[in-house]
């Protein structure tokens, strides 16, 4: 198969990666985590890719730009969205093939390539390796933060809404005793500024699932999620928990579960980018919110099961 798509997508080059790259492709691994095949690389976010392409032009590599005729064309990586329908956020991409039944992507004009998953340096997915539910401070010194924004939770819980955020301890020269890269959703127990002890906890997070995430208040709507077809609902009498899990008996492929959430008169919310908030739900995810549930920024709408922690 070829890279799947969710949310919004980011889809790079891996020959752009290899040239641009400093160390190429081999080091890119180390420092980025999500999807890939033998020609592309998949990324994305919730709505906002901003701080995505900010890394990616920081390497040299050309996103939308204007060709001698005056078309918008991709280079070096194009964006993607989804949903319920799959499209190319704008402009042409000569070098990318989207596959609207299967929500996948791949290289225009080679073969279908097997996806694989990159794991994340420092969360270390691999649990057999490091089951880690926390970082913790290695060294007492000082919090300085780079491109962190947080939810702020009504229980005063602060989510990371960013994907490309870091925490730094210096000393008292502002020297960097230790950095440690942050993921969208993790829990974070400090703040900016902040006087840190070893051992302390700084952030948490669940290393078996990535979270998709409420951007903002109201109501939660179900789409698609039809019982027996697209939903599995089953209820356990020992702990009273209902859980609700996306299946892939959807052979027409006509039906695309997801999530809106709705403001009070019914109407989709719209999140501060201007897209809808809407949240697609890939097959297997475990989904948390019962429809008509309200709930607030940073909510945990659903779990998607990571594979390379197993």
């Amino acid at each position: 198969m070829s890279v799947m798509l969710e949310f919004s997508n980011v889809i790079v080059r891996r020959d752009a990666i290899e040239k641009k790259y400093p160390g190429g492709w081999e080091e890119w691994k180390k420092n980025h985590q999500f999807w890939y095949d033998d020609h592309l690389y998949r990324t994305g976010s919730m709505g906002d890719d901003s701080d995505i392409e900010e890394e990616l032009k920081s390497y040299g590599m050309v996103g939308i730009h204007e060709d001698p005729q005056g078309k918008q064309i991709w280079k070096d990586y194009c964006i993607i969205m989804t949903g319920p329908e799959v499209w190319l956020a704008y402009g042409e991409c000569d070098w990318v093939e989207i596959d609207s039944d299967r929500w996948t992507a791949k290289m225009a004009g080679v073969p279908d390539s097997e996806q694989r998953y990159i794991s994340e340096k420092y969360r270390k997915w691999q649990l057999r390796l490091n089951p880690s539910r926390h970082i913790e401070a290695l060294s007492n010194g000082k919090i300085e933060t780079f491109n962190v924004d947080v939810f702020e939770r009504s229980d005063d819980v602060k989510i990371l809404s960013n994907h490309v955020a870091q925490i730094m301890i210096v000393d008292a020269d502002y020297e960097i005793l230790e950095h440690h890269r942050l993921m969208y959703g993790d829990e974070l127990l400090f703040q900016d500024g902040d006087s840190v002890a070893k051992g302390q906890k700084l952030a948490s997070f669940d290393p078996y699932f990535q979270k998709i995430i409420a951007e903002t208040s109201g109501f939660v709507a179900y789409f698609d999620l039809i019982e027996g077809q697209t939903l599995e609902t089953k209820y356990c009498d020992a702990t009273g928990i209902t859980s609700r899990t996306v299946l892939s008996d959807n052979q027409s492929n006509s039906l695309k579960p997801h999530i809106k959430i709705l403001s009070t008169d019914g109407q989709v919310k719209v999140l501060s980018d201007g897209s809808p908030a809407t949240y697609s739900l890939p097959i297997g995810c475990h989904i948390s919110r019962d429809e008509k549930e309200e709930v607030q920024p940073g909510d945990i709408l659903a779990n998607i099961i990571l594979q390379d922690a197993y």
